[in-house]
């Protein structure tokens, strides 16, 4: 794995943390546009990194980077990808899908000589949809085994979650943590469906049976990066 120098002090304070079973929750001021599962993990090593490095960016590599999150590993992968004791984030209570239109128009252009045409090509005048999900209740969670404090202190730096921040979809109106009772592993299962993605091999070593054939599934932040992707089964799978 690459290592983050900026990383190795805060990797260092995660090996002595002490975890217990938590429940975490979000309450949103409108709805997010989410066209994948949200992850806890993916969240929190984002919010890691935001803490280490501030907004650098990474070089773009086929290896996985160590990202040292306050929580539990379940299993970790030859090349040393974890997975961790993290749920996708769940509604509470019913949820409610909706439309909205966004607009892109043509510049007026006052400043050029240029007038180019509103009706084709790139300038062309577009009214994109988008799916929004947001609970009646306006709160989601997530379900972990970590560190309380060490939760709490990264996710003060998330705001917005899901796609079209910058237009104030998702923005977070506050973060809550409770203790929760339940066993680790049903942090990657409840109802009997998957909430987080599993890799094959991880299931063997868990004894979680899932249904069905498995295919490529992202399980390890960052989920969405294809170099990590390995024979598994999406969220939602019955098991």
């Amino acid at each position: 794995m690459v290592q983050i120098p900026e990383l190795q002090s805060y990797k260092n304070h995660c090996t002595e943390l002490l975890f217990q079973p938590l429940r975490v929750i979000v309450t949103l001021k409108q709805a997010m546009i989410l066209y994948d599962p949200l992850y806890l993990d993916n969240l929190l090593a984002r919010a890691v990194l935001e803490m280490a490095c501030g907004h650098a960016v990474l070089e773009n590599t086929p290896e996985p980077y160590e990202f040292p999150l306050p929580l539990k590993r379940l299993w970790t992968a030859e090349n040393g990808c974890p997975l961790w004791a993290a749920s996708v984030f769940l509604p509470d209570g019913e949820m409610i899908t909706d439309v909205v239109y966004l607009h892109k128009r043509l510049d007026r252009f006052e400043f050029s000589e240029r007038q180019p045409k509103s009706n084709v090509g790139r300038w062309m005048a577009r009214r994109i949809p988008y799916q929004t999900r947001q609970t009646k209740t306006h709160r989601w969670y997530a379900l972990c085994v970590g560190n309380q404090d060490e939760i709490a202190d990264l996710l003060t730096l998330i705001r917005f979650l899901g796609k079209r921040r910058n237009v104030g979809f998702g923005e977070v109106v506050q973060w809550d943590i409770e203790a929760w009772s339940d066993d680790e592993l049903d942090t990657l299962i409840q109802d009997e469906h998957l909430v987080h993605a599993l890799p094959q091999d991880a299931a063997g070593a868990l004894g979680i049976c899932p249904e069905g054939p498995p295919s490529l599934v992202g399980w390890t932040p960052p989920q969405w990066k294809p170099s990590l992707f390995s024979q598994g089964w999406r969220v939602g799978t019955a098991v």
